[in-house]
Formats: structure tokens, sequence, C-alpha cells
């Protein structure tokens, strides 16, 4: 069981940040994590107080994001979750 929780958790990593590794993670604070917290409650997000990334710790320029990229984003872990339980039983 344990394998396939850290096999589900690198799925749903690669699902929500596809290829987008950075020194300090992934895309941390940048255009998809912003864009999933504008989806999740853009309330928490203050975009008037973003800044343009000056390295590559922080990932994609978070100014870019949007609340429709967040919400397809979701979309797809939660289908691909739905699938992964569908396939298991």
């Amino acid at each position: 069981m344990r394998n396939y929780a850290i096999q589900l958790t690198t799925t749903l990593k690669i699902l929500i940040f596809p290829g987008r590794l950075f020194e300090g993670g992934i895309d941390h604070a940048g255009k998809i994590e912003t864009s999933l917290m504008l989806a999740v409650n853009k309330k928490l997000v203050h975009m008037d107080r973003l800044i343009k990334p000056t390295g590559s710790i922080t990932g994609d320029d978070a100014n870019l994001a949007s609340e429709i990229e967040g919400k397809n984003r979701l979309e797809k872990v939660v289908n691909q979750i739905i699938n992964e339980i569908k396939v298991d039983y």
C-alpha cells in the first residue's frame, strides 16, 4: 500500500506540475501554484502584491496565473484520482 501511495503522489505531482522542476522546488509561488490557489480560494491570493521573479527559485511568473488554468489543472487531477480508484476497485 505504501508503494502505491508513493506512486500516486508522484503521478499527482506530474499532473499538477508537469516537468517544471526548479532549484527551490516545484514552481513554488509561480504561475501554476498561484493558478491553483486562485481556483481554490482566490481571496487568499493578492495579485496586486506580486513581483516578477528574479531567478529560477520561484519558477514561472505568477503574474501569468489565472483562475481558469487552476480549475483546469484541478479537474485533471480529480479525474486522474477517479481513474486510479476505478482501476484498483
